[in-house]
């Protein structure tokens, strides 16, 4: 009995340490394909232990170039803070970056594919296809000058441990300019965005969404506005633009006759030699469209810088739409003179001329008005 013992140990030990082989054979396909691809939280992780980011630019045009290597040089100098929001900002021309830069670093691609040869090589297994005239996916095309594709914290296919930045489209003076107010509005945090992808067309998000577990499209999350955003009635100082069909016809006609007699008693007061830049009047149906395509969720704002007014109106808010494209008039007609107005909306007139009496346009009404 004691040698029978001797005989099956060693056998039933090299039949378990099979097994237990087999075992971690079977499953070690799944967990090494699972470890492959990184999470939203472990590319997060790298950033935060990174802190610095390496802006890869490229543009065919020298003058382009000259401007990206100015602004990033500003941003390159900015001291660095204990915050675990600031980052530091580092940046190198795309014919100058070399194998190591790609493996190393946090990468912000910048440029089209032409003007920036890395970018099409670091963004092949994206679920976009970026070419010299158009943008596919998710079986539709965007084929317009004035379109800007922005890629937030996807995973570097070089160095899948580390999160790349895509910032493209088709017209490089389009994606500069775009990136150039990233930069006013954001400072060194220019890289952050709301949604894993974002879509602009003249500078209104119309598609975003957030990527799968396996970094492909998730249809649940995409939120599609390419289409119903149609130029629907030209006034004198006003292009409209109807989102998602927010109002009829006869409504935005309506509401348009109401804009131009406001904006030209505005006129009038300013003197008749004034003129202004042809603005944009965009019209939504809810609060959270408005904010998905503009990232503002108040009922409405304007943006100087192009000369845009965003607007929801709907049965919530009858025959009260703010009127945010007074501030956005008086914005452009103040020019260096010193007027007073209300705060930075602009929502007051008043001659500085120390009687303290201005006048009363709509809802151009201020209690606490400044000087400029």
């Amino acid at each position: 009995m004691k040698y029978l013992f001797w005989i099956i140990a060693p056998c039933l030990f090299i039949f378990g340490a099979f097994s237990v082989l087999q075992d971690n054979t079977d499953t070690g396909t799944d967990v090494s394909e699972n470890d492959s691809i990184p999470t939203r939280r472990q590319l997060r992780r790298s950033f935060f232990q990174k802190r610095e980011i390496l802006v890869v630019y490229g543009a065919e045009n020298k003058k382009l170039t000259e401007k990206y290597q100015t602004i990033l040089d500003s941003l390159s100098k900015i001291p660095q803070d204990d915050s675990w929001r600031s980052v530091a900002v580092r940046f190198k021309e795309a014919s100058q970056t070399i194998d190591s830069d790609i493996e190393k670093n946090i990468i912000y691609l910048v440029g089209t594919p032409k003007g920036n040869p890395i970018l099409k090589r670091m963004t092949n297994n994206i679920p976009f296809q970026l070419e010299v005239d158009k943008i596919r996916f998710n079986q539709k095309e965007y084929t317009s000058d004035n379109t800007v594709l922005s890629i937030g914290s996807y995973p570097n296919m070089e160095n899948d441990t580390l999160p790349i930045n895509v910032l493209t489209g088709m017209e490089e003076s389009k994606i500069y300019d775009f990136f150039e107010n990233k930069v006013k509005e954001g400072g060194r945090s220019f890289f952050r965005q709301n949604m894993d992808y974002e879509i602009y067309r003249n500078n209104t998000r119309i598609v975003m969404g957030d990527f799968g577990s396996d970094w492909k499209l998730d249809e649940s999350t995409l939120f599609d506005f390419s289409s119903g955003n149609d130029l629907i009635h030209n006034s004198t100082h006003f292009d409209f633009i109807d989102h998602q069909n927010a109002l009829s016809p006869e409504a935005v006609l309506s509401l348009a006759t109401k804009i131009e007699e406001t904006t030209n008693s505005i006129l009038d007061f300013f003197g008749n030699n004034r003129q202004l830049p042809t603005m944009t009047y965009h019209t939504y149906k809810s609060a959270e469209e408005k904010g998905l395509m503009t990232g503002n969720t108040m009922q409405a704002h304007f943006d100087p810088i192009d000369n845009s007014v965003h607007t929801v109106i709907n049965e919530k808010y009858t025959e009260n739409f703010i009127e945010k494209e007074n501030a956005l008039a008086v914005y452009h007609l103040i020019g260096a003179e010193k007027q007073r107005l209300c705060c930075a909306d602009c929502l007051s007139i008043l001659p500085n001329n120390g009687n303290g009496k201005g006048i009363d346009i709509g809802r151009l009404v201020c209690t606490n008005p400044v000087t400029l």
